[in-house]
C-alpha cells in the first residue's frame, strides 16, 4: 500500500522498478467499468508522488503467456525511455 498525497493509501497491483525509475502496471477488470474519472485521479496522485510511467491493461490481455510477455517487455522498454 502506498500513500499519496493526504490522507490517501492505495495499493497498486504491481510496482515495477527499473533503470532508477518506478512505474505502476494496473490489470483493470469489470470493476473498472465507469470508473474512468477515480481511476485517473488516483493516476494523477500516483504521478505527483514520484510514479513516472502508469500502464493500464485490462484483464483480458492477460490471459495468453505470449500476449502478458509482450505487455510487461513494452511497459519496460517505456519506463527505461522515460525522461
Amino acid at each position: 500500500m502506498g500513500r499519496v498525497g493526504v490522507g490517501n493509501a492505495w495499493t497498486p497491483d504491481f510496482l515495477v522498478t527499473a533503470a532508477g525509475r518506478v512505474g505502476i502496471i494496473e490489470v483493470d477488470g469489470l470493476h473498472h467499468q465507469k470508473r474512468f474519472g477515480v481511476d485517473a485521479t488516483r493516476d494523477r496522485h500516483w504521478r505527483n508522488s514520484g510514479i513516472v510511467h502508469i500502464e493500464r491493461i485490462l484483464v483480458e490481455e492477460t490471459s495468453a503467456d505470449t500476449d502478458l510477455d509482450a505487455l510487461v517487455r513494452q511497459f519496460l522498454t517505456r519506463l527505461r525511455e522515460y525522461r
